[in-house]
């Protein structure tokens, strides 16, 4: 009776989302593309075998430093679609939810995060997680770590926001120590500043620039759902209406 009474309850939740109008119906694409699409998860295990074959050639040769590998936490290594997918649904609070979302630790593995991670932490690697999670969300990040048994998750290593969003000073804190064989993230801005430019051509010019690095010591994971790409399709404007985000989006829609 039990069960019946969940199943039900259940039932009259999708009737209500189906019956009510979407927030943001344009995200809902992107946010099953991360949670149904086999695809998806077949480029995560591509970008990761490829990052694994790199960091066995890449450290038997000879280096000045202790190495060390870099990747970012959200869509990197933990995936928030079902955090994301309540933007589809109803307009979230940000970033009161977000916190609150980060104080559960339901963030779960992305597909070859966690294997890739036990290979570099077998080979006597450092590994760092620079993250833009606030510096006051640290420990239930690391808790969210150490619950899926991600190696080396110590306050030490996982290197949250503390005042800016560029990454540059984190990263080049660690690149001072140690030599950073792979960066691995889903942003462009995970890898370097000058990836963070303020246009879609600007962003564009940059990648062509330094292309010979991906795949090679950059590694870059998909993320339909969210990410720089998105800030500067909206011009860096927040609390858009539904119809001028539709419009902003058609702006670089080519057909």
């Amino acid at each position: 009776m039990r069960k019946a009474i969940i199943l039900l309850i259940i039932l009259l939740t999708f009737i209500g989302i189906w019956a009510e109008e979407l927030n943001d119906e344009g995200s809902l694409v992107a946010v099953l593309y991360h949670q149904a699409s086999a695809e998806y998860q077949a480029i995560c295990y591509q970008a990761y075998n490829l990052a694994s074959d790199q960091l066995i050639r890449l450290s038997k040769k000879e280096h000045q430093k202790p190495l060390a590998v870099i990747l970012d936490v959200d869509e990197t290594v933990l995936s928030n679609s079902k955090y994301n997918a309540l933007e589809v649904i109803r307009k979230r609070e940000y970033p009161k939810e977000f916190y609150q979302w980060i104080d559960e630790m339901n963030s779960e593995p992305i597909a070859g995060a966690l294997e890739f991670t036990l290979l570099a932490d077998s080979l006597g690697i450092k590994i760092f997680y620079i993250t833009n999670r606030r510096d006051h969300k640290q420990a239930p990040t690391i808790g969210n770590l150490q619950k899926y048994g991600f190696p080396q998750a110590v306050p030490e290593q996982v290197l949250c926001k503390v005042k800016e969003s560029s990454k540059e000073k984190r990263r080049q804190q660690v690149m001072a120590d140690y030599e950073v064989l792979l960066l691995i993230g889903d942003n462009l801005i995970d890898f370097a500043d000058c990836f963070a430019g303020r246009s879609v051509e600007e962003r564009a010019d940059a990648v062509n620039t330094w292309k010979a690095e991906f795949g090679r010591r950059y590694i870059i994971l998909p993320n339909t759902m969210h990410g720089f790409w998105q800030k500067v399709i909206e011009d860096f404007e927040y609390d858009l209406t539904p119809e001028q985000l539709r419009e902003k989006r058609l702006k670089y829609l080519k057909y």
